[in-house]
């Protein structure tokens, strides 16, 4: 059964929107969307989970630099790694992220998601 879901963009299509808790495999927009997976809630999700998720999802983004308030860059690669490290810059990185997908999957229908 296909989920009527959000509008989102391609480029963001190949960005994970959740893992599977126990294996840490990653669930896509399209496979939510065509009803084939169902998502955990970020909250639901345990800290190394979560930092798994965030990882990943940085790791998927198109290459582009990410600036921080005290004037740091940082690549997406070195944004993961500070989130795996669970450093100062990581744990903020990791928590702006979690908070965001929060967002964003509160417009998706509850049948999207594990009971």
């Amino acid at each position: 059964m296909k989920n009527k879901l959000p509008p989102i963009t391609e480029t963001a299509k190949k960005i994970p929107l959740g893992i599977i808790p126990h294996t840490g495999e990653a669930i896509y927009y399209s496979e939510v969307e065509k009803g084939e997976k169902k998502l955990s809630l970020p909250d639901k999700l345990n800290t190394d989970q979560q930092i798994t998720l965030s990882m990943k999802r940085y790791l998927a983004n198109e290459p582009g630099i990410i600036a921080t308030l005290n004037g740091q860059s940082l690549t997406n690669e070195m944004a993961a790694a500070e989130i795996k490290k669970q450093s100062v810059i990581g744990r903020q990185l990791l928590k702006m992220d979690i908070n965001y997908l929060e967002y964003y999957l509160s417009k998706f229908p509850e049948n999207c998601f594990e009971k």
